[in-house]
């Protein structure tokens, strides 16, 4: 019924996105439900027992209808959104307090807006607080399952629900798990020391587990009194009624409940005894690594109701503080990429400006240049012109024929020759070429 209740195992975004509307489909809380609590009366109907993964269904389908399901995406969306938010309130709330001291401060020369009192800028500054701090709270959901699991295979199933685990030994081997065991057959594989066990991330964040002695709950349970008139629930020694109200002492009558029976409690212990070792190893093997925090913690319940809260109410206090822990370093990294991000924008925009400001000095530069100063430019580039082709037609002139000379040999070199200036150099390079080669032929035929 639940293929993919645990946590999403893609390896990328498309993957998540499919398999999460797969889930979508798949998970129908309410039809979950119902299709749970038929299976359950056709099962006492026909008298028989009740299968475990059956109830973990059930529970799972209960959860579903209490609690949205979310996947990887989305869990990942409400965290950046809501450091994103978290930043930004900040900075408002930054900006809104230095503002209160600008108005406070009779030296100040910050030029005040209109309508902007002290009184207006405190209730900003109290809202923007107030939302500040329900975003950094942890929110407030969270559910608690009373005597159950109460076997190992009911702990098995509803972890396998929750979180995805399956125990190593349930896997499907692998083909290079199939080729190492193959192998081994042949060669006996080196002894490697075992690596040390770590505790495995669980989907429940605690399990409380009461030690009490038998005796104790004994007397617990058969010391309970009921007032058939109002349903008032007292013990007859932890919890007496009022002697100055003589007819509710005569109303009281022991709780007619099976369940509390001394043979229904002999049969409970027993049925406790039989698994209590197999399910508190299967829980021992869960925990939080980080802070060695194990999944199962044990409450001494021997002592009274008020040291058995103080107990429960540490263990709570702890989980908290533990997931203010992690969210808050979540959001502190989600965080410090917004701050970098913005910080390289900044960077490149003032990069940006600078560039710009240095291109319109540069023009402004040009502009105000004299024309008489372009003018000479243009002279001195004429003169060096003609200097270069003089140069250039001498030596080729000295290892050639006179019969060999060509126009192509006084095409003179142009990447060097500014291109304002190109077409001047070109005709004076021409008529100085021809006049040299008129002299030159001349010499030759004497």
């Amino acid at each position: 019924m639940f293929r993919r209740s645990g946590p999403i195992a893609a390896g990328d975004d498309e993957d998540a996105v499919s398999e999460a509307s797969e889930i979508e489909e798949e998970l129908n809380a309410e039809e979950d439900f119902r299709v749970c609590g038929e299976k359950i009366q056709l099962c006492l109907f026909d008298g028989a027992e009740i299968p475990d993964q059956l109830y973990v269904d059930l529970y799972v389908a209960k959860l579903r209808r209490a609690y949205e399901y979310k996947d990887r995406l989305a869990l990942g969306d409400a965290v950046s959104k809501a450091a994103e938010r978290e930043l930004e309130l900040q900075k408002a709330l930054g900006k809104l307090q230095e503002e209160l001291r600008e108005m406070r401060d009779p030296e100040s020369k910050a030029k005040r807006k209109k309508k902007r009192t002290p009184e207006l800028v405190e209730k900003e500054i109290e809202e923007t607080s107030r939302e500040l701090e329900g975003i950094k709270a942890l929110a407030p959901n969270g559910w608690i399952l009373i005597d159950f699991p109460t076997n190992f295979s009911q702990a098995m199933l509803l972890e396998k629900a929750l979180s995805g685990y399956v125990m190593p030994g349930d896997l499907e081997p692998t083909q290079r798990e199939i080729e190492s065991e193959a192998a081994q057959l042949l060669v006996k594989p080196t002894e490697k020391p075992a690596p040390p066990k770590t505790l495995i991330p669980s989907g429940i964040d605690a399990v409380i587990w009461f030690d009490c002695s038998r005796d104790e709950c004994l007397r617990r349970a058969l010391g309970r009194r009921i007032d058939s008139q109002s349903n008032v629930i007292y013990h007859i020694q932890d919890n007496p009624p009022s002697i100055e109200k003589s007819p509710l002492c005569e109303v009281i009558e022991p709780i007619d409940d099976e369940s509390e029976s001394m043979a229904c409690l002999i049969d409970r212990w027993v049925a406790f005894d039989q698994t209590r070792s197999g399910l508190e190893k299967w829980l021992t093997q869960f925990g939080d690594e980080a802070t060695s925090a194990n999944l199962l913690a044990r409450i001494e319940a021997t002592g009274d109701i008020n040291s058995v809260y103080d107990q429960i109410d540490a263990v709570l206090k702890a989980i908290v503080e533990n997931k203010m822990r992690k969210q808050t370093f979540l959001r502190s990294r989600i965080q410090a990429t917004i701050i970098e991000r913005e910080e390289i924008e900044e960077a490149a925009r003032l990069a940006r400006e600078e560039e710009e400001e240095a291109k319109r000095k540069r023009l402004e530069e040009a502009e105000k240049t004299p024309a008489e100063g372009s003018g000479a430019a243009a002279e001195d580039a004429k003169s060096a012109g003609g200097k270069t082709g003089r140069s250039v037609a001498q030596s080729k002139g000295s290892a050639r024929e006179g019969s060999q000379w060509t126009s192509e040999d006084y095409v003179p070199d142009r990447s060097n020759i500014d291109e304002d200036f190109k077409s001047v150099l070109m005709t004076l390079w021409t008529k100085t070429s021809a006049s040299y080669k008129t002299q030159m032929m001349g010499t030759l035929k004497k």
